[in-house]
């Protein structure tokens, strides 16, 4: 059995309001893959990680994940996970959001199927596989792991089995020594202190066209960037500051465009962080749910400079307080999510969204930057296009770069956003873009 930890719980407390909790990879293939090796291939990546077998099993208390190990049932619930894909060829742009929309959407039986679908269009030219994780056995760093994986062993690589690695966020969240408790408190009351007079008479401006109480099922936008990676790191270098830096900033200048005449107008972006980073070294797990957030505040600023250098400020004390372990209460607490009860706490999150408390993020935004180090060594198939996607509460952005070129996938409730706000959207950061200095 392996417990959960807690952000593997709070998805699980998501799963009831908001529907699917999955986190669908788009890969697109430079040549044609055999379907037979691709379904061996995922058959091997399977038996080498114990939770992309596992189920899950209700304890007493809350859940737990059951590894199963029984071939002839794997072979049944293998024969589920993945299939071919019968809808419209994903061969133009529209046609490979609407498949990617549609995983998303898609539940997956965590109790009784394995915890993750594959669907291959085996097209001639670039074919295209949409491989779905549930964000409880995986995040983006283990999907990360799982890809790689996955092209070495289609380019003839032996896959070495992995052992069942605990879940326990701890290391990478409480202080090294007991003795270090108490100046911990005492930093996160002070940095309480900062965060909410940078808060304080703020005005949460968002894209959202309007407000329903209810989830809907999510909607999917792919996009890129009109420029290539090379230019955007001379873009950010000429800023004097880092490409994760430089995309936040020109975000938030886009979320408070519209909102010039108020000076209380403020972008509230939720930038996820691995946690692994802050694990003792070689004790960080591979598999497994282990992003945390930071919540960076971005007002108005008299150029783009003094908004990056906002950002970048924000950033950096975000981190710091990660690598001192000063965020260890805040999730200790979040850690008694099963004995609330998940019941209880998917009702508190249903309330939230329709009392409009969910409004408060204007994006969540996660980078899973360069994919060309996921490319194994070898002559066979390779990567054209990788576009990682979940699904959260608010306005939800991955952004990806491969071969050069960097992708953008967004997601968002479909009631809550018209086409029109999204293209709106996708004009302004391109024109954002296109007149960084470069």
């Amino acid at each position: 059995m392996i417990k959960l930890n807690r952000s593997e719980q709070a998805n699980l407390v998501a799963e009831g309001p908001m529907g699917p909790i999955n986190v669908p990879y788009l890969l697109r293939f430079d040549r044609p893959v055999d379907t037979d090796l691709l379904r061996q291939s995922l058959w091997d990546l399977m038996m080498a990680q114990p939770r992309l077998r596992a189920v899950l099993s209700p304890g007493w208390f809350t859940y737990q994940l059951e590894v199963l190990d029984d071939e002839f049932l794997l072979r049944q619930l293998f024969d589920v996970a993945f299939s071919v894909w019968t809808g419209v060829p994903m061969d133009t742009p529209a046609h490979t959001e609407a498949a990617h929309t549609q995983e998303l959407n898609t539940p997956i039986s965590l109790q009784r199927n394995l915890p993750w679908r594959a669907v291959y269009d085996p097209r001639p030219e670039q074919p295209v596989l949409i491989f779905n994780v549930h964000h409880v056995m995986a995040d983006g760093a283990t999907m990360g792991f799982l890809t790689q994986a996955l092209l070495a062993r289609l380019q003839g690589q032996a896959m070495s089995p992995s052992p069942i690695e605990s879940p326990s966020q701890r290391l990478g969240l409480w202080p090294r020594r007991p003795w270090q408790w108490p100046g911990m408190v005492w930093a996160l009351v002070q940095a309480h202190r900062r965060d909410a007079r940078r808060a304080k008479g703020a005005r949460i401006v968002t894209l959202q066209t309007r407000h329903y109480p209810r989830f809907s099922h999510a909607k999917v936008h792919h996009a890129e960037l009109p420029c290539t990676l090379t230019q955007f790191k001379a873009a950010a270098k000429a800023a004097n500051t880092t490409v994760n830096t430089l995309l936040t900033a020109c975000l938030a200048q886009i979320f408070l465009a519209p909102h010039r005449q108020d000076p209380k107008a403020q972008a509230v972006l939720r930038i996820a962080v691995d946690l692994r980073k802050y694990f003792p070294e070689g004790h960080a797990p591979r598999m497994g749910n282990f992003v945390v957030n930071m919540v960076i505040r971005a007002g108005h600023e008299s150029s783009l400079a003094d908004q990056i250098k906002s950002i970048h400020e924000q950033i950096t004390d975000h981190l710091a307080r990660f690598e001192r372990h000063e965020r260890a209460i805040p999730y200790l607490l979040l850690a008694g999510l099963p004995f609330i009860g998940l019941r209880l706490m998917s009702k508190l999150l249903q309330s939230m969204r329709a009392s409009g408390g969910l409004a408060k993020t204007t994006c969540f935004l996660t980078n899973l930057g360069s994919a060309d180090v996921l490319q194994p060594k070898g002559d066979g198939p390779r990567l054209t296009e990788l576009r990682p996607l979940s699904v959260g509460p608010s306005f939800f952005m991955a952004a990806s770069s491969l071969a050069d070129k960097m992708f953008l996938t967004l997601c968002h409730q479909h009631v809550d956003f018209d086409q029109g706000t999204i293209d709106e959207f996708l004009v302004a950061l391109q024109q954002q873009v296109q007149s960084l200095p470069r």
